[in-house]
Parts: structure tokens; sequence; C-alpha cells
């Protein structure tokens, strides 16, 4: 689980005051053999959006009121992510909502390379399909990455919760088709730093501006950072600054493997912006 809080010491709020929480569940799981889907009740296919192109833009966005996430193409993936009211004030700039560090940055190596955007570009990615659940608030993406003689079966869902506002969790499985270790990293990392453009001085637009020059989200500035192996998975934790602002936003992640993961081993990494934990399996 991840509990995510905020303290505002400006803007009218008491010191120390809550500003809002998050708490995310991520799982691991993985299996050998086929891969078989649990009977589900009968959906209304009105509040379902599918696709099968991993190449399309732009990307779901499933939300609550309070937070919201991008949801990328391959399921994983650091990718933007939103809190309700929280922005920074940088120098020049004009206010912006700020992008709180990634709680969704999960990673995946087969034992010769990690799954990465590259692999859409390069066709490695098969049996694609994302479904945006519209009623649940759930995102299910699932397929195949083939990377030569290597084939994983990945299915991966998100999910923000509407009943409890400050609930989000992600699970993924992965299905190895062959023999040989494999590697999952999971993170609490920050988004890189934006290009700005001078918009609170600039006199007037330059017309050669495109929107994606203007419309950019804001950025958080890391302040703490740390990593702790526990029975059975890791707890992490990260605390960030909306730049030019003074809001503490803090994030405690907790993340579980399988016990039967076949001769596991996890190793906690700090580095940079970035809490994580990597576990190895068979």
């Amino acid at each position: 689980m991840s509990d995510l809080s905020m303290n505002d010491a400006t803007g009218g709020m008491a010191d120390h005051a809550p500003f809002a929480a998050l708490r995310v569940t991520t799982a691991m799981l993985c299996c050998a053999g086929a891969l078989f889907a649990a009977p589900v009740a009968a959906q209304d296919s009105t509040f379902l959006l599918t696709s099968e192109d991993p190449t399309r833009s732009p990307s779901p966005f499933i939300g609550n009121g309070r937070v919201g996430v991008v949801i990328p193409a391959l399921g994983i993936g650091a990718s933007n992510s939103f809190v309700a009211g929280l922005y920074e004030n940088a120098p020049t700039d004009v206010p912006r909502i700020a992008a709180t560090p990634a709680w969704n940055a999960v990673g995946v190596f087969d034992g010769e390379r990690w799954l990465d955007s590259s692999a859409v570009m390069a066709g490695a990615v098969r049996e694609y399909r994302q479904v945006l659940d519209m009623r649940s608030g759930t995102a299910r993406t699932s397929y195949d990455w083939i990377n030569g003689a290597r084939r994983t079966t990945v299915r991966v869902e998100s999910f923000v919760s509407r009943s409890d506002s400050h609930l989000a969790a992600i699970r993924l499985e992965l299905i190895p088709h062959f023999t040989g270790r494999m590697h999952v990293r999971f993170a609490l990392e920050a988004r890189p730093p934006p290009r700005r453009l001078p918009l609170a001085t600039v006199p007037r637009a330059d017309p050669a501006w495109r929107p994606a020059d203007v419309w950019y989200p804001g950025h958080m500035v890391v302040r703490s950072r740390a990593a702790t192996r526990v029975p059975g998975g890791a707890r992490l934790s990260l605390t960030a600054t909306p730049e030019g602002r003074t809001i503490v936003l803090a994030q405690a992640a907790a993340v579980g493997w399988p016990a039967d993961l076949v001769r596991a081993v996890a190793h906690t990494r700090i580095s940079g912006d970035t809490a994580g934990v990597e576990v190895a399996f068979e």
C-alpha cells in the first residue's frame, strides 16, 4: 500500500493540516504455464473502451476527482499522476498543476533486456488489448512481449477507487514461456523537470509555439527517499515539494509478491530521485 499525504504551511491552510491521501497497493504475481481468465459477471459494453493498438495516442486516464493517472500503453512504466489542488509556482512561469512522483514506475527484465516503449515500435508486442472500464475505474492491459526466443505474457490492472478517493492499486501478472531468470522493479520515481517557457513575463506568444510547448505539468523537487525490505515485499517512501511552494507531499508504498516465487532474491535501491526494489526470480 502507498499512503500519500500533503501538508501545507501556506495558501490559507493550517500548518500541518492533511491535504490529501493516497493508498496504492502494488503486487507482482507470477505463474508458469498457460494464462486463464477467471470467470466474471457480464459487463455492460457501453462502459468499456477497448483498444488493440499500442501505438495509439493519447493514452487513457483514470481518476476519482482527487487522484488521477495516465495509463501507459504497456500498462507499466512511470507516467504523469496528479492530485487535485496540488500546484507549483516556478519563477517566470505561470502556476501549473504538478505531476507527482510516479507510483506506477514498474519495469520488467526478461534476462536479456528491459521492456519499454521501444518494444512497441519494434513490433515485439503481440495480442495487445487495453480495456478502460468506466464503471469500475479500472484499466486492464494484456499482451505478449516477444524478445527473440523469449516470450512473456504480461497482464496489468490499474485501479483508482471512487468509493475511497485515497485508494489506488496496481497488479502485475507475468507468465514467462521460457526457462530463465527474470527481474521486476517497483519504484517511486520523480518526474523529470519540464522545458519551461517564461510565460509569466513574455509580452506576447510566439506563433511558432506548439501546444506541447505551452501545456506541460509542473515539477516537484524530491526532498527525501527511502527503501526497506520486509518479509514478502518492501516499503518505499519519498517526499517532494512543488517547485516554488512549501507544500510537502509524502508517499509511502508497500510492494508485495508471492511467497512461492522460485529462488527469489530482492534488493532495495535508492538512486537520484528514486526509491525502489528489484526482485529476481526463476
